[in-house]
């Protein structure tokens, strides 16, 4: 059974010491699931709650609501949450106006460098947890018109300058890297015919995908069925590739 979409505050508690670490959401069982996987994984951003439930087992921590509140803006996160940071044991920040401040070198992460191990701990969380697109924060979500063209506007030459700038004296990632025959050839053998890569459909397919569309099958809908992205789906219906297929 589906659990309804809850908004508001929420604590995680020991019930061994009582000690707790409160939080805000928007859909609070979500973010308990997400909460409860890295801390079984051992990569929770949060390490004092991380150390005590390494310490003490899951059994001994109870998810609960602590209010169902509207929280979607920053002051009605402010104005519900707050007064609960400062009695969880468990939270490291204790003023929900504690972000816009860390930035720079102000930010608790700033300098610090991941060991590989780290990162690709951080990268196999994240493909599992996105293998289903519904967990995708962007998941469904459709951009208004003045967003995409926000999105569409070409980098000023001051922000091409600073960008060109900014990486002067780096080292390329790439830099260095080869591929072995076997591998050009497979890229190559895998490339032909292809338009963009996008290109895994035929012109009847991608004429058929939009005429569905048109008919009344969401995005979302098309891209379960077809076991595509939604990004690639909205390029697809939006004309932003295939763009010769009519």
């Amino acid at each position: 059974m589906k659990r309804l979409k809850c908004s508001g505050v929420y604590k995680i508690k020991n019930i061994i010491n009582n000690e707790c670490y409160y939080g805000s959401s928007n859909n609070i069982n979500r973010r308990w699931a997400k909460h409860k996987k890295e801390l079984n994984e051992n990569c929770h951003c949060n390490d004092i709650l991380q150390n005590a439930w390494n310490k003490y087992g899951e059994s001994t921590f109870i998810f609960e609501y602590v209010i169902l509140c509207d929280v979607s803006t920053y002051e009605k996160r402010k104005q519900a949450e707050e007064p609960f940071l400062l009695k969880g044991a468990y939270n490291i920040c204790k003023f929900v106006d504690r972000l816009p401040e860390m930035k720079g070198e102000n930010h608790w992460n700033f300098g610090k460098r991941h060991m590989d191990s780290t990162k690709l701990k951080i990268s196999n969380t994240l493909q599992k947890l996105y293998e289903d697109p519904i967990n995708h924060p962007s998941y469904g979500k459709e951009w208004s018109e003045e967003s995409k063209q926000k999105m569409r506007k070409p980098k000023s030459e001051e922000a091409k300058r600073k960008m060109s700038e900014s990486h002067k004296g780096k080292t390329p990632w790439n830099k260095g890297g080869f591929f072995s025959e076997e591998s050009r050839q497979k890229m190559s053998i895998a490339k032909r015919g292809k338009r963009s890569t996008f290109a895994k459909f035929t012109d009847d397919e991608i004429r058929n995908i939009r005429s569905r569309f048109l008919t009344g099958e969401t995005k979302s809908q098309l891209s379960k069925s077809l076991g595509v992205s939604f990004t690639c789906v909205r390029n697809i219906v939006s004309m932003n590739v295939y763009k010769d297929v009519n």
